[in-house]
Formats: C-alpha cells, sequence, structure tokens
C-alpha cells in the first residue's frame, strides 16, 4: 500500500487543484504509483476487473448490478457530508480506502468478505423438498464431509419404512443430529390451491345420505385433490373405485369426473351430524404438520410451500403457525427484500449446471452480498421433478467449502438477515423476537374432536443421536 507520504500527497492535491478534473488525474497517478511501488504485487492489491483477471476464475468480480443495493467491491463508498481536515480526513480516507480494498481482497482470495455494519450477509442455503431418499443417500454423504448442513422439509404422511422412495425417521434424525434443519411440507405434501383453505371451508362441504343400505354418503367436492378425509378424527382409507369403497367400511372414493366424493364410514349412523365427516384443508396440513414434527423429535420453526405456492393470504395463514416460511420466487434475498414469511429460493432445474449455479453463487452470495437460497428435490435418482446428478452436487459443495461460503440452514439465515432490518422496516408482527414466541403460543385452531393428532399410533422416541 502506498505509505503516510502519498497519503499527505493526496490532502495537498485537494488543496491545490482547484479542477476536478486535474484533481482525478493527479489521484489516478497516485493509486498508479502507489500499487506499483508496493513491495508483493499481487492480484489483491489490483482493483477491480484486474484483480479478477490475475486471482482467476473463481475470484471474478462482479459487474455494477443494478438491482443490487450492496457496494461495489471495486470501488470506494462515497462519503457523505463536508469532507474533514487534516489527521480526521487522514483517517476517514484510510478507513474508507482499507474497507474497499479488504473486501475486494476477500473476494479474490476467495474468501467471503467481512462485511461492513448494516449490510446483509452474503450466505447460501441448501434446501430439500419432500425428503426424497435420494437427499439422505446422495446428497447428505458430500455435506457431511464438508461439515456443511441443509433444510430439508419433509411431510411426515409420507413417511412409511415400507415406501424407499422417502427418507426415514432414522434417517432424519441421523441428518439431524448433524446440524440439517428438520422443516415443515405439510402432512401430505398437497399445493394450497388444491384443497379447502380453512378450518371452515372444511365445515363448508354439505353432506348427503346417498346409499342407506351400504352406509354411504357423498358431498360435491370442487378440489382438485384430497389431503386426507376424517371420520370424527380419524383418517379413512382411499378406495380405488366405488366398489371397492363398498366392500371398504372407513374408506373413500373421490370421482373427479363428476366432483363428487363418496363416503364409507366405520360407523352405522344414517345421520351425518354424528358421523363427523371432514375433508382436511390446508390449514390442518399446516398446523397437524408442525405438530407431528414436534412430537417426532423435530421443532419445525419452517414452512416450506408445496410445489412453491405462495400468496399474500397463504403468507398470513402460515404466520399463525410458524415464524418462517420459504417458496420459489427466484430471486436472491437481501436486507431490503427479506421477508421472514416469504423467504425466496431458487429452483434448481435438471438441465442447469454445476457451473451455472456456481456462477450464481459466486455473483449473488460472494459478489452482490446476498442471501440465496436453493430449492432441490431428488440427488442422484431419476424420480420426481427436477431431479439433479450427484456428480453436480458435489461440484457446487466443493465449490462452497473451497471458498468457504458462508452456508446456514434457513433459520440460521433468517435470524442473521432479520439481525440487518430495523424492527421498523419489519413486517407487522413479524420480527424475529415475536416470531419464536409466537411459534410456541399460537394454540392449533382445529374444531373439537376434529384434530389429526388422533389419526396416528403413538409415535416410537426419537432413536439416541450417534
Amino acid at each position: 500500500m502506498a505509505g503516510p507520504g502519498a497519503l499527505g500527497y493526496v490532502l495537498t492535491m485537494h488543496e491545490t487543484f482547484s479542477s476536478p478534473a486535474r484533481m482525478g488525474f493527479a489521484l489516478l497517478v497516485l493509486v498508479l504509483a502507489g500499487l506499483w511501488s508496493t513491495p508483493a504485487f499481487s492480484a489483491t492489491a489490483l482493483p477491480g476487473r484486474a484483480a479478477a483477471r490475475a486471482a482467476g476464475p473463481t475470484a471474478r468480480v462482479s459487474s455494477n448490478r443494478t438491482s443490487s443495493p450492496s457496494v461495489n467491491p471495486s470501488s470506494n463508498p462515497t462519503p457523505t457530508g463536508a469532507p474533514a481536515k487534516g489527521a480526521d480526513q487522514a483517517g476517514a480516507t484510510g478507513a474508507a480506502t482499507g474497507m474497499a480494498t479488504g473486501m475486494a481482497s476477500g473476494i479474490a482470495s476467495g474468501l467471503t468478505p467481512v462485511l461492513p455494519p448494516g449490510m446483509a450477509p452474503g450466505m447460501v442455503s441448501l434446501t430439500f423438498d419432500n425428503a426424497l431418499a435420494g437427499v439422505y443417500n446422495n446428497a447428505y454423504p458430500v455435506l457431511k464431509a464438508h461439515h456443511l448442513a441443509a433444510t430439508v422439509g419433509v411431510a411426515p404422511g409420507k413417511l412409511d419404512p415400507a415406501n424407499d422412495d422417502f427418507m426415514t425417521l432414522d434417517e432424519l434424525h441421523e441428518v439431524a443430529a448433524h446440524g440439517w434443519e428438520i422443516a415443515s411440507n405439510g402432512v401430505h405434501h398437497k399445493r394450497a390451491t388444491d384443497i379447502p383453505r380453512l378450518y371452515s371451508d372444511e365445515a363448508k362441504l354439505s353432506w348427503r345420505l346417498d346409499d342407506p343400505a351400504n352406509h354411504v354418503f357423498q358431498t360435491t367436492y370442487e378440489y382438485a385433490h384430497i389431503a386426507c378425509v376424517l371420520e370424527n378424527g380419524d383418517p379413512l382409507t382411499p378406495a380405488n373405485d366405488l366398489e371397492a369403497m363398498l366392500a371398504t367400511p372407513g374408506s373413500y372414493f373421490f370421482d373427479r369426473t363428476i366432483e363428487e366424493l363418496h363416503v364409507r364410514p366405520r360407523s352405522n349412523s344414517l345421520d351425518p351430524a354424528e358421523v363427523k365427516l371432514s375433508v382436511c384443508s390446508h390449514e390442518r396440513e399446516l398446523a397437524e404438520s408442525r405438530d407431528i414434527l414436534g412430537r417426532l423429535g423435530f421443532p419445525a420453526r419452517v414452512f416450506v410451500a408445496p410445489f412453491n405456492t405462495w400468496s399474500p393470504e397463504l403468507k398470513a395463514l402460515a404466520g399463525k403457525y410458524y415464524p418462517l416460511a420459504a417458496a420459489a420466487f427466484s430471486t436472491p434475498l437481501t436486507k431490503e427484500t427479506f421477508d421472514p414469511l416469504w423467504i425466496s429460493r431458487v429452483v434448481v432445474r435438471e438441465q442447469d449446471t454445476a457451473a451455472s449455479i456456481i456462477r450464481l453463487l459466486r455473483v449473488s452470495a460472494l459478489e452482490n452480498r446476498e442471501w440465496v437460497v436453493l430449492a432441490f428435490r431428488n440427488i442422484g435418482r431419476p424420480m420426481g421433478r427436477e431431479p439433479w446428478s450427484t456428480e453436480k452436487f458435489r461440484k457446487v459443495a466443493d465449490w462452497l467449502a473451497e471458498n468457504k461460503v458462508r452456508t446456514v440452514t434457513l433459520s440460521q439465515g433468517a435470524a442473521l438477515m432479520a439481525a440487518q432490518v430495523p424492527a421498523a422496516h419489519a413486517p407487522a408482527n413479524q420480527t424475529m423476537a415475536n416470531q419464536t414466541a409466537a411459534n410456541q403460543t399460537v394454540p392449533v385452531q382445529a374444531p373439537a374432536n376434529q384434530t389429526m393428532g388422533n389419526q396416528t399410533a403413538p409415535l416410537p422416541p426419537p432413536p439416541a443421536a450417534n
């Protein structure tokens, strides 16, 4: 770096040259002279793009992105207010220059830069939907080798030891013991707009006796899917056709062609009011998934929207049961855009290359200091939507580890982001301080005798962590 004599020369030039153009020329000469006089002339001493070219492709410094509110690391911040004089001005100039140089040096050396107060830290979160088996078999070993954690969404209604498409309960406890966060995908991973939205919508279905001889009830059902059907709070079994339903008390059949839902309850009562039939709503999925995961040993604080379906109305509903919620809007997060109930994720598509994802992370997380939340589905298994190969995933994980990128769970990232957002700018009733309290005190507002809690056998205690 240039010595104190050079800094004094800057101040002399400020007093001597009245023309801004002359002053700019003098500063340019000074910068070039100072850099070339540096004993160890290295890539970290070069400003902007020159540093990126000298340091290699993994240290490329971003071009000015107009959408980013953060300071470009290759330029000094513009001081505000009247310039100081003498020693005070020299100290201020040195501090500003040192901050910018340090940030550029951090990027050039492959490290996540140390950010000044008031700026959201650049970081990355890895999320997985639906707890598919490929996540445990292929993604988990890769991340474990680098001591990296992730957030995995779980639909507890899909936890079935006989179904090897999904992670098992023991596997979920294993990844949680290694720092992974368990989030909710709802009980059955159903799109919010495909089922009734509220508890009150469940009561709007008008049941009528259709076949007294077989105790069959029927209702018009105008939604695309069924999360579950309950009889007095207990789940009924779906049947493949009407004939199978008639032969099986405690089952239902949904005829999508005519939008009619048929139920053969366990009860022999012919009074719908006594049978107490209901179809599960999105609100029930929110509340019961949180409670079931809690009983399994996973205090879920995050709701990850199935199929990334989200809206202001769904956000408000999720906020009754969770302090955090995430969906996919393909935009990295900044302190200006952060909303704990609207955490934006970037979906990783099957055709995306590892290089394209690494490029996104370099620009958004390292250079622009944004929070990038990646949404994966299955890893290493060609099953489901948008599977990704283990080799591509390993390249991304290797890059994160090699560049020491801050990699966090959704709860960790939200806490860091919230620390950067003044309380006055946080969404109403959604500051991180009262979110945690609300998450532990909001009751599950289910109608009497209509919780899904009694639909499952007593849950086994979680296994001891290895």
